[in-house]
């Protein structure tokens, strides 16, 4: 979650343990949507990609929970799906802390290839991903997936915030690994661009305390209000919806689970 809330493997979730302090920092400062979107879905002159093409883009999301059964339902009843699939939250994990969280996988063909630069330059190797590849959090402390995708994403995930420590430069990673773009330092978030898309944005987290690395991901909704609505009705902890200068409504939240998520208005 860019503005504080992504639940990582260390089971540290921002949005229901920080939202004053989240609410005294407004979300605008920290995320801001561009006004270009897309869909999870990738596409070429509106056609879908053909399944076995790898894109070097996240592509598939899944949810580990404690709450398989729960968590399926509430995202069916909030957004009309559930991601591409929803997986238990090892108890080893548990164990150790572990909270319910999103995690995205890179579509690539060599996930070794790109999990051996990701380690080399300080990432941590932390597990499989389920129909090959692997699970690592990055030199920045975000966690992410390498492997291929077999089928596009169904999740309808919009947009994508990526937060890292400022010193591991972790952008010039992606960039050197599957070809990222990102806009030139400086205050506030840069734009993170797959190919000719923007796909999100980046920013490190040392002038936000209370933030921790992490990926988070917005799913595209139609009805923002309704869904937010909808969303607390069920038992989710969310903020109050942003506007960005252009226009771009978006709400962060936690999940009944404690899995962090976002929601942006199509």
């Amino acid at each position: 979650m860019g503005p504080g809330a992504t639940a990582d493997d260390d089971g540290r979730s921002d949005s229901a343990t920080r939202v004053e302090r989240r609410r005294r920092t407004t979300a605008g400062v920290r995320y801001r949507p561009p006004t270009r979107r897309f869909g999870a879905t990738p596409r070429v002159d509106g056609e879908v990609i053909d399944a076995g093409m790898p894109t070097n883009e996240i592509a598939r999301f899944i949810l580990r929970t404690t709450d398989v059964a729960a968590a399926t339902a509430f995202y069916d009843a909030v957004l009309g799906r559930h991601g591409d699939v929803v997986y238990p939250l090892h108890e080893n994990a548990v164990a150790r802390g572990a909270r319910p969280h999103w995690l995205g996988c890179v579509d690539t063909p060599d996930p070794e290839g790109a999990a051996a630069a990701f380690l080399a330059a300080g990432g941590e190797r932390l597990g499989p991903w389920p129909g090959g590849g692997m699970v690592v959090r990055d030199p920045g402390g975000a966690l992410i997936a390498f492997g291929p995708v077999a089928t596009p994403s169904v999740s309808g995930v919009d947009f994508h915030v990526l937060r890292y420590r400022d010193a591991s430069e972790v952008p010039s990673l992606y960039t050197k690994v599957f070809g990222w773009s990102f806009g030139p330092d400086g205050v506030g978030f840069r734009e993170m661009r797959w190919a000719d898309r923007v796909a999100g944005t980046a920013a490190g987290i040392d002038a936000t305390p209370g933030v921790h690395p992490q990926w988070l991901y917005f799913f595209g909704v139609d009805a923002l209000a309704e869904s937010v609505v909808m969303a607390r009705g069920l038992g989710a902890t969310c903020l109050p919806i942003a506007t960005d200068p252009k226009g771009s409504r978006y709400v962060v939240g936690d999940d009944p689970q404690g899995a962090a998520f976002g929601l942006i208005e199509r």
